[in-house]
C-alpha cells in the first residue's frame, strides 16, 4: 500500500484516465483525492466524458480514504489545477501528484513514498519527480539526483513548499526590474527560451498553472529529485485535438518508455545541483516550445 496520499487530475479524457487509475489502484494509496473540472459550454461532448472520467475515478474498491473536489463549470487548465492544488495540500501535508495522461510505473510510487519521508523536513528539497528526461545524457551513479529543473509529468510535494506558489505572480515585475532572473537562469541559452514564456504566463496570455511552480521553486532556491530511471510516461501527445500543452506527438519527451529502480534506494552522500542533468533535461524541454516543467 502507498502510505503517501495521491492526487488525481482528472478533465474529460476517459481512456487516459482509465489507465492511470488503474495503476493508480494497483498502488493502493491510503487517502485519494480527486480533482475534476467541468465541461465547457462550447463543447457539447464534454457533459458526457467528463461524467464518464468522474465515474471511473469512483470506482475505489480497496480501504481508502477518499476526497473530492469536483467542478461543475469549467475553470480552465489555470484555474482548476491551482485551486484543486491549494485544496489538496490545505487537506494533507504531503502529496504524490498525477493528471490524467501521466502514467506511473510501478516503482513510481514506492520511490514517492521513500523521498517524501526522507526528506520531508529538509527545505532544499521541493519536489520530487517521475520523470528522468535526460536519460543517456546525463546518467545517475546513484537512485536519484538533484535539479533545479523539475517536470511535473508525475511528481510530488509537501505542504511546506506548496506554500510558496503564487498563480498570479506577483513579485515577477520585481524580478524583471531587477533582473534577478538572472541569478537562476544560469544554462546557456536559458533565459532566451524561458523569459518570454514567463512574460506571458505573468500577463495570463497562457492558460498554464505549472510555470508558476517553476516559478516558485527557483525563487526560492528549491531543488527537485531526479529518479535515475524514468518513472512516467506522458500519454498526452497527441495533434493537438485533445490536449492543452502537449500538442505534438512527435516531441522527444512524448510515451517515454519506464525503468525500474533497485530497492533499497542508493542515496546519494551530498545534496547538490546535478549541472549536467539539468542541461539533459533542458536540451529535451527547450528544443521546441512546450510547457511542463
Amino acid at each position: 500500500m502507498t502510505r503517501s496520499p495521491v492526487v488525481l487530475l482528472v478533465f474529460n479524457r476517459p481512456a487516459l484516465t482509465a489507465r492511470v487509475f488503474e495503476s493508480t489502484r494497483r498502488a493502493r494509496p491510503a487517502k485519494l483525492l480527486l480533482v475534476a473540472d467541468g465541461p465547457r459550454d462550447d463543447k457539447p461532448s464534454d457533459a458526457g466524458r467528463c461524467q464518464e472520467v468522474r465515474e471511473i475515478i469512483s470506482r475505489v474498491d480497496w480501504p481508502c480514504d477518499v476526497y473530492r473536489e469536483f467542478s461543475e463549470i469549467n475553470l480552465g487548465c489555470r484555474k482548476r489545477v491551482s485551486s484543486g492544488l491549494d485544496w489538496a495540500f490545505r487537506t494533507v501535508d504531503r502529496a504524490i501528484v498525477l493528471e490524467d495522461d501521466c502514467w506511473p510505473a510501478p516503482d513510481f510510487f514506492p520511490f514517492c513514498d521513500a523521498m517524501l519521508e526522507r526528506y520531508a523536513d529538509d527545505t532544499r528539497i521541493m519536489q520530487v519527480c517521475g520523470n528522468n528526461l535526460a536519460g543517456a545524457r546525463a546518467p545517475i551513479v546513484d537512485s536519484y539526483s538533484f535539479s533545479k529543473i523539475g517536470p511535473i509529468w508525475g511528481w510530488a510535494s509537501w505542504r511546506r513548499a506548496w506554500s510558496f506558489y503564487d498563480v498570479e505572480m506577483r513579485s515577477w515585475p520585481r524580478v524583471v526590474e531587477e533582473k534577478i532572473y538572472e541569478q537562476f537562469w544560469d544554462l546557456s541559452h536559458e533565459i532566451d527560451f524561458r523569459f518570454p514564456l514567463y512574460q506571458e504566463v505573468y500577463r495570463g496570455t497562457v492558460n498554464t498553472w505549472d510555470i508558476q511552480w517553476g516559478y516558485a521553486k527557483l525563487m526560492q532556491r528549491g531543488l527537485s529529485i531526479i529518479p535515475a530511471e524514468n518513472l512516467i510516461s506522458n500519454l498526452g501527445f497527441d495533434d493537438g485535438s485533445d490536449s492543452t500543452h502537449t500538442g505534438n506527438k512527435d516531441h522527444p519527451a512524448a510515451a517515454l518508455p519506464c525503468g525500474e529502480l533497485q530497492f533499497p534506494l542508493r542515496h546519494p552522500t551530498t545534496v547538490e545541483r546535478n549541472k549536467r542533468l539539468e542541461l539533459g533535461i533542458d536540451t529535451v524541454l527547450s528544443g521546441r516550445p512546450l510547457l511542463g516543467y
